[in-house]
């Protein structure tokens, strides 16, 4: 780009600007501001704030933030107030930009969006309609939310015309709704303190490290499982980093009556991490497992590749867009079974681990590589505008 251009992000966005906001976010609007080449405005929602607006500035990007009411009154209005106040503030000010940035189709930004005057692409993370299948839960109040959001969802994505995706399973999904879809690829941006110098020899540790909380949809059950099988034969630890606390993690391995699991002698529970905390878990640990019921391409597992820590992973949505079994991972299904061979191939081939070390590292530095990444979006919004400003 020749110009500098005016961007506007619609994304999930935290109301205090000392808060974190995702990684995933933060690290490519930073990368993006510095770039020179994009001005960054990021919109979005929040019910803790006090005015009908919030404005402020954050490492080189301008955030805005519309008020909307209260979880709970947004699910019994069924999202609507959300949605119409976005769409009157994007009717008022979309002309300010040259274009539009969706990022997800979990929070009704995608429909808020739908016919605006501006280029608009959108990026997919989760998958509701797909995501709803995959719930453990036969009923529960999360099954509910993703429901509606997943009417919404395919609306939604019926009507638009560019997209962001990064695996086979999300194009895929895409693709299935909307057959005439520009599809562009565009990967994480990892934060840098994932790309730690090599030379850790994970294969020695005896760490198994879990990033998935108490989240029953990342499969803490499976891990729970798997873990009371493997721990009585090999001198292994399960940390365990996410939602949650110990206290419920002592009930839930009460309730599944796994005896040889210890809170605080074999299993812990560390809660929420920074990046400088999880990597250093994950320096010290012999690998990952991520038993998930469903993903797309979870930052997890492409932070632990960036590090070199061989990763266990179920064969579920995007993830083998990811991980070549025995190359740059272990994949397998979510029978316990299954997942116990897949820890003890890299239990007992050290060589096997080392490997899938070294080539998984190599292979997500390419795929994650700062620089490019940030080309991706570049080239992606220069097209988009470039064809819109032809058009005319």
């Amino acid at each position: 780009m020749s110009v500098t251009r005016n961007v506007l992000w619609i994304a999930p966005y935290p109301a205090d600007p000392k808060a974190h906001a995702a990684p995933w976010i933060t690290s490519l609007a930073k990368a993006l501001s510095l770039s020179g080449q994009i001005k960054l405005t990021i919109l979005s929602t929040s019910s803790s704030i006090s005015s009908s607006t919030l404005e402020f500035e954050k490492d080189g990007y301008r955030v805005i933030l519309l008020k909307v009411l209260p979880p709970k009154w947004e699910i019994v209005t069924l999202y609507l107030f959300r949605i119409l106040a976005l769409r009157r503030w994007l009717k008022n000010n979309q002309m300010s930009y040259d274009l539009v940035h969706v990022h997800g189709t979990e929070h009704q930004f995608e429909l808020a969006s739908v016919g605006l005057k501006r280029p608009t692409v959108v990026s997919i993370q989760g998958i509701l309609f797909r995501y709803l299948k995959a719930l453990p839960e036969t009923f529960s109040s999360k099954k509910l939310i993703w429901l509606l959001g997943s009417v919404y969802e395919r609306w939604g994505i019926r009507k638009h015309k560019h997209f962001v995706c990064r695996t086979h399973w999300d194009s895929a999904a895409i693709r299935s709704l909307n057959p005439t879809a520009r599809i562009f690829v565009g990967w994480e941006m990892i934060r840098t303190d994932f790309f730690v110098e090599e030379g850790n020899n994970f294969e020695e540790k005896s760490n198994v490290l879990f990033l998935g909380g108490l989240n029953s949809i990342k499969g803490i059950a499976e891990a729970l499982y798997v873990f009371d099988a493997v721990v009585q034969n090999d001198d292994l630890t399960l940390v365990i980093f996410g939602d949650g606390s110990v206290k419920d993690l002592n009930a839930l391995i009460q309730r599944k009556q796994l005896a040889n699991l210890k809170v605080g002698v074999n299993v812990f529970h560390k809660g929420r991490a920074s990046a400088d905390q999880i990597v250093k878990e994950m320096l010290n640990s012999k690998m990952l497992l991520h038993p998930s019921y469903v993903d797309n391409s979870p930052n997890s597992i492409c932070e632990a590749q960036v590090v070199g820590l061989p990763v266990v992973a179920s064969d579920v949505g995007g993830v083998s867009s990811l991980i070549e079994h025995s190359e740059t991972g272990i994949l397998v299904s979510l029978e316990v079974e299954s997942i116990i061979r897949g820890i003890r191939m890299l239990l007992e081939d050290k060589l096997l681990s080392r490997s899938i070390s070294v080539q998984s590292r190599k292979m997500a530095r390419e795929r994650h590589d700062t620089q490019k990444v940030l080309g991706e979006y570049l080239n992606i919004y220069n097209n988009l505008i470039e064809d819109a400003e032809t058009s005319f």
